[in-house]
Parts: C-alpha cells; structure tokens; sequence
C-alpha cells in the first residue's frame, strides 16, 4: 500500500507535467536565462524547508510604477545580485506542484506586463541569505512592481 507522502508526491509530479507549459510561458515573460531545472520534489522540499528556516530579515521593500522599470534593472545590475533559485508564489499553485527551480546563467529581468493574478517571483541567492521578492501586477489601469528585500548584502539603490 502506497503511504500518504508517496501519493501526494505522485500527484505533485503528475501536476508537473500538466501545468509545465504555462509554468515555462509565466517563468519566460520575466526573466531571460540560459535554462532552468525543476529539481526533484523531496530536494525542492528541502531546499525549500532550509530557507523558510533561515533567520533571514527583511530590510528594504519598495513600490514603483512599471514606467520606470529599468530602475529595477538597474538595481539588479548594481547590487550584482544573481539570483540561483526561483519559487514562484502563485494562485495556480506553482509553488507546491514545481517548488525551488534552479536557474542557469541568469541574464536580467524583462519587462513584461503580466496578467492579474501572476505569481510573486521569490528569488534566492546560491545559499539562501540573500533574496528579492518581486511583485508586478495591475491597479486602476496602470501597471507596478513591488520589492521586497531579505539579507545583508544589498545596495539600496532604488
């Protein structure tokens, strides 16, 4: 008899090959890249666990219209912040089905208008200590990104 961990990752992985073309369509939007792997459920899980269990604090958040979107860019470039991991955050469940996905070569973000309900874009640094949290979305007609920063090594810029 398959136990209840069993079965659940078994749908997770079922949901995974279901869901991927709109998972690559959401992750292709925004950001530019060499490639990305979805790692493993029970290693996503983990990873995933070790970062919710870091002390990590949040020291900067900041709002601002997409129309001055290469202040993002920028802020990236400045603070040489390339991100290894990626969660999407996300009303589809993203988060649960794909996990912690690895990003290879990391280029920069694009700007994209996404729909509504996109998901937040958690960024990760290679150890986990040092994340951006973004946010684009749609309000009374006018498109903006939210920020929010955790870790110790970052240059405020924006």
């Amino acid at each position: 008899m398959i136990n209840n961990r069993k079965l659940q990752d078994k749908i997770r992985k079922n949901n995974r090959r279901l869901m991927r073309k709109s998972f690559d369509l959401c992750v292709n939007r925004l950001i530019a890249f060499d490639s990305y792997q979805i790692l493993p459920v029970e290693e996503s899980d983990k990873r995933l666990y070790y970062y919710k269990s870091l002390s990590v604090k949040k020291i900067y958040s900041y709002r601002d219209s997409m129309d001055n979107f290469d202040r993002l860019k920028c802020f990236f470039d400045i603070n040489k912040f390339i991100p290894k991991y990626l969660n999407l955050l996300a009303p589809d469940n993203y988060s649960y089905f794909f996990g912690i996905v690895e990003i290879n070569g990391f280029r920069g973000i694009k700007q994209q208008y996404l729909k509504k309900e996109e998901p937040l874009f958690h960024f990760y640094d290679e150890l986990g200590d040092n994340q951006l949290v973004l946010d684009i979305y749609e309000e009374s007609s006018s498109y903006y990104y939210d920020i929010e920063l955790f870790g110790d090594r970052w240059i405020i810029t924006l």
